[in-house]
């Protein structure tokens, strides 16, 4: 075959999955957006950008920051701080059990971070059985959970922590069993007879009115869990989906409806991954809410997982510095902070991360403001793939030379009580996508590409250097 002939053909099967990126995925969201009326399989709906008929589309929250925050969102009025804890679904989906609740517990006190704050110890999915009881009552799976909630509970407290529990708004979770649709009263009752700390409150398998009116919903639950009387976090997991009436769930919410809400769907252990997320988070800071706080997913810090968390894909982890960056921007956005690995098992280098209480305190300073991106700047030929709400926008440079830098500011209380800001420098060039950019390898993979021991200086030495104090009032 002659020369030219292969590199023909070669050069097609390089781009031609890049030809239907560009154009196909786009004609074909364009075609059927809206028209559908039944709801799609979730993984494909999340991938193309496709929704069913009602449901609006949200692509604006990958639009840049264009503006700083309003007046109304300067305000001084105290908060609680971010919750900070461990779930059991990133690393173990439903491969759970008292005993690994019990020894994760146990991890955290020996570790030193539930000295550091992280104290629930939140249980996900598959805690319970395939069926209610015959009063209509949740039952923890006995095999799992041989003693039931309330005593795991009473363990977990004994220990000076909080236990969290899974259900979802819909007829079904996530992984098939029974949710609290028609059952909230009671199922608010029971986890406060079991001395629940914190619900996670999902949206799987909604009815067709939830599908499109969730606001109510979920406002349904918070008025139940308050009737119980007992204090009982409240994180709702709507994956940043819009209410038809009501907008996304950041601005129904904040209101007071929820400590957390999630504003994008599910995390996974790629650096590309977490970089759409904050695309869409990042454009949150003007949210006005001193009731709780915007939830990019929990921390994927030392996670062993797969792409799109699909069973048959290859595993893929961050490495060190792509770690190193995610923690310091979920602080930066005064993000709940939800460890997902097995600290068991987990390096050291996981727990200096997780464990750094300057980072640390950023995140639960006291005015809980957000992080802004106040400066952004690319030089080079960048494509900027807009993936719509699943996957936020995501960024690739196909020749050397790029440069892709971000400035982040976050207002602080400040020591004296006066005010101060922190500031974030990102360097997320072209060689850093190309080798660290979410596919794992040994903890050094990139580091040059960070620019080295300058970088560093900037945001990731172990001392005061993931932001900086530059301003008062």
């Amino acid at each position: 075959m002659p020369i030219s002939r292969f590199k023909r053909r070669l050069f097609i099967a390089a781009f031609a999955p890049i030809v239907t990126l560009v154009v196909l995925i786009p004609l074909l969201r364009f075609s059927l957006d809206g028209v559908i009326v039944e709801p799609l399989s979730s993984i494909l709906e999340e991938i193309t950008g496709i929704r069913p008929r009602g449901i609006p589309s949200v692509e604006f929250l990958s639009s840049p920051f264009a503006t700083p925050p309003s007046p109304s969102f300067r305000s001084d009025a105290p908060r609680s701080p971010p919750v900070m804890g461990w779930n059991s679904w990133n690393t173990f989906q439903c491969d759970i059990s008292e005993d690994l609740i019990l020894s994760t517990a146990s991890s955290l006190v020996s570790s030193g971070l539930a000295a550091k704050g992280y104290t629930y110890v939140n249980i996900d999915d598959c805690w319970q059985t395939s069926s209610r009881d015959s009063s209509g009552s949740l039952v923890a799976d006995p095999a799992r959970f041989p003693r039931g909630i309330k005593a795991l509970a009473d363990d977990v407290h004994s220990m000076g922590l909080k236990l969290g529990i899974y259900s979802d708004y819909g007829l079904k979770t996530c992984a098939g069993f029974p949710g609290s649709y028609g059952h909230y009263e009671q199922d608010a009752a029971t986890f406060a007879s079991w001395h629940v700390d914190l619900l996670k409150f999902d949206r799987c398998a909604p009815t067709p009115h939830q599908d499109e009116n969730p606001a109510r919903y979920f406002r349904q639950m918070k008025a139940a869990l308050d009737a119980t009387g007992r204090d009982i976090k409240y994180s709702i997991c709507n994956w940043g989906r819009a209410d038809k009436n009501e907008g996304a769930p950041w601005l129904w919410a904040a209101d007071g409806t929820a400590d957390m809400w999630r504003t994008t769907a599910d995390i996974f252990p790629s650096f590309h991954r977490v970089l759409s997320i904050m695309s869409i988070n990042g454009n949150l800071a003007t949210v006005d809410s001193r009731a709780g706080y915007n939830d990019p997913d929990m921390l994927e810090i030392g996670v062993k997982g797969t792409y799109l968390n699909v069973p048959m894909f290859p595993s893929i982890e961050l490495t060190k510095e792509e770690s190193l960056i995610h923690f310091v921007m979920w602080a930066m956005f005064s993000s709940p902070l939800i460890i997902g690995a097995d600290l068991r098992s987990s390096p050291e280098w996981v727990f200096e991360i997780l464990g750094h209480e300057e980072i640390i305190g950023l995140n639960q300073d006291k005015l809980g403001d957000q992080a802004v991106l106040v400066r952004e700047e690319k030089t080079g030929w960048w494509w900027d793939l807009n993936g719509g709400e699943y996957w936020g926008t995501s960024s690739f440079c196909f020749f050397s030379g790029c440069a892709w830098t971000q400035v982040w500011a976050k207002r602080l209380e400040g020591d004296d009580g006066v005010g101060a800001f922190a500031v974030a420098f990102l360097n997320l060039g072209f060689d850093f996508q190309r080798r660290g950019g979410g596919r794992g390898g040994n903890e050094g993979s990139g580091s040059e590409s960070l620019g080295g021991a300058r970088r560093r200086k900037q945001i990731l030495r172990s001392r005061r250097s993931s932001w900086e104090r530059l301003g008062r009032g």
